[in-house]
C-alpha cells in the first residue's frame, strides 16, 4: 500500500500497482472522483497521493482483512 500523504507521479502510482502507465492514465479521473486519490496543487509533473477519506480507509481495512486471512 502507499503510504498516506506520500506525493507520487503516474508512473511511481504504475510501479507500485504493478500495472501500465497507460492503465494509471485510464482510471485516474475515477480515483480522483471516487475521492481514492487527490491532485497536489501546482505540481510539475503532475503528483497525487493518497486521499483522506471514508473510502479509503475503508479500501485500507478491507486489504488487511484480505491479508490477514490469506496468512
Amino acid at each position: 500500500t502507499l503510504p498516506p500523504g506520500r506525493e507520487f507521479t503516474k508512473t511511481e502510482l504504475a510501479d507500485h500497482a504493478g500495472v501500465t502507465r497507460q492503465t494509471v492514465s485510464k482510471y485516474i479521473d475515477l480515483l480522483l472522483d471516487t475521492e481514492i486519490v487527490e491532485g497536489v496543487a501546482n505540481s510539475s509533473p503532475r503528483r497525487y497521493r493518497v486521499a483522506k477519506s471514508d473510502v479509503v480507509q475503508e479500501l485500507f481495512e478491507l486489504n488487511s482483512a484480505l491479508n490477514a486471512a490469506g496468512e
